[in-house]
C-alpha cells in the first residue's frame, strides 16, 4: 500500500510496462496491489510455475484484467518514448536457482544508460557476457540486493558504472549488501547509493547528464517503523523460546 501512495503522489495514473522480474514475494508480493490501483498495457515476467499464494494471485488478477503477458527474449528492444530498453536474460530455459530467472533490462536515453538485474547471479551475469551484449552503463541496480552470489568483478568491469544502486532494507535479514560486492563495487570506483541509507532514489536524466536525488526517509516511513518495531518483539521471542523456532 505505501507504493501505491507513493506512485499516486508522483501524479502516476498508468504504465507502459511493467517488469516482474522473477516470482520472488520481495519482488512480486505487492505487484497485485499495484495493478489493482493502476492500468497497464502490458507486464513482462517469466514464464514458469510457482507455488507462493501471492505469485498465483498476480497471474489471476493479470488474466482476469486481460493484460498482455511477454516472456523475455535475450536481445529484444522495446521502445520507451524517446528511450528504448533491451532484454539482455535471462539466457537459459531452466535454471536450478529462481534468481536466475531474473529478467535484466538495459534502458538507453540518448547519451545515459541504465542496467537494472533483478537478482540475477554469477551464472546470468557469466551467460550475459559469453553472449557478447553490450553491458556498458552508467548506472548499474545492484543485483540481489548486494549479496555475494552477484555483482562478479568480471561484470562489474563489463559494466563500468559511475553509479551503483543497491536496494536493500535497514537490517537485513541476510546482512545485506554482503563486504565482498561492496568492495568489488569500490575497486572500479563507482559511487554507491544504498535504500537503507537513503531511502528512495530517484535519477533523473535529459539523455546528457543525470542527478541522483536521495530521500532521508523511507517510503510508508511510519508502517517501516511500525513493522520494525515488531520485528524486534518477534527476535526478542526467539531468544527467550529458541528452541520453538
Amino acid at each position: 500500500k505505501s507504493i501505491v501512495k507513493y506512485l499516486q503522489r508522483q501524479h502516476i495514473d498508468r504504465f507502459d510496462y511493467i517488469i516482474a522480474t522473477h516470482p520472488h514475494p520481495d519482488h512480486v508480493g505487492g505487484l497485485a496491489e499495484v495493478l489493482k490501483n493502476f492500468e497497464t498495457d502490458r507486464i513482462i515476467m517469466p514464464c514458469m510455475e510457482y507455488t507462493r499464494n501471492n505469485y498465483r494471485d498476480l497471474v489471476r488478477l493479470i488474466e482476469k484484467k486481460d493484460i498482455e503477458t511477454i516472456s523475455p527474449v535475450a536481445g529484444t528492444c522495446y521502445e520507451f518514448g524517446r528511450a528504448y530498453f533491451t532484454i539482455l536474460a535471462p539466457n537459459s530455459d531452466g535454471y536450478a536457482r529462481l534468481n536466475n530467472y531474473s529478467i535484466v533490462t538495459k534502458l538507453t536515453f540518448k547519451r545515459n544508460s541504465f542496467l537494472f538485474t533483478g537478482d540475477a547471479e554469477k551464472l546470468s551475469e557469466y551467460e550475459m557476457l559469453i553472449k557478447g551484449f553490450d553491458l556498458k552503463a552508467d548506472l548499474l541496480k545492484i543485483g540481489h540486493h548486494g549479496s555475494s552470489t552477484s555483482s562478479s568483478l568480471q561484470f562489474l568491469n563489463a559494466v563500468s558504472p559511475k553509479h551503483a544502486v543497491i536496494s536493500t532494507g535497514r537490517h537485513s535479514f541476510y546482512a545485506h549488501p554482503d563486504k565482498i560486492t561492496l568492495d568489488n563495487i569500490d575497486s572500479i570506483g563507482a559511487k554507491i547509493y544504498r535504500t537503507d541509507k537513503s531511502g528512495n532514489i530517484v535519477v533523473l536524466s535529459d539523455g546528457k547528464e543525470m542527478s541522483i536525488d536521495t530521500d532521508s526517509v523511507p517510503v510508508g516511513n511510519d508502517s517501516f517503523i511500525n513493522r520494525l518495531n515488531r520485528r524486534k518483539v518477534i527476535m526478542r521471542i526467539k531468544e527467550r523460546h529458541r528452541a520453538i523456532f
